[in-house]
């Protein structure tokens, strides 16, 4: 009798292991995954806060020299930002309808 107390005792125990086990690893990943992402959800954020004028203008103060060249080249960084979010919004939009 006591021994089959003992057994029920002991597998209660090693399922709060377990669960805490699962717990633990569950939090761990979503952790990660957190931290993984955090600069996407960042860019993101101020994609959706500050306006593409304001970002092209802050692009263009940073410059030393307001040259043509120069904001041709910033146009172009801002235009290939752009065209990259569109294509992975793209990509995303295949896969979930596949």
């Amino acid at each position: 009798m006591l021994l089959i107390l003992y057994h029920y005792a002991f597998r209660s125990t090693i399922e709060q292991v377990t669960a805490r086990i699962i717990m633990i690893s569950i939090a761990l990943v979503l952790a990660i995954s957190i931290i993984a992402n955090l600069y996407t959800w960042s860019r993101t954020l101020q994609a959706l806060v500050f306006s593409q004028r304001r970002h092209l203008q802050r692009s263009i103060s940073k410059l030393e020299t307001l040259k043509s060249e120069g904001f041709i080249q910033t146009l172009k960084s801002e235009v290939n930002l752009m065209t990259e979010m569109v294509n992975y919004s793209i990509e995303i939009t295949i896969k979930t309808l596949q």
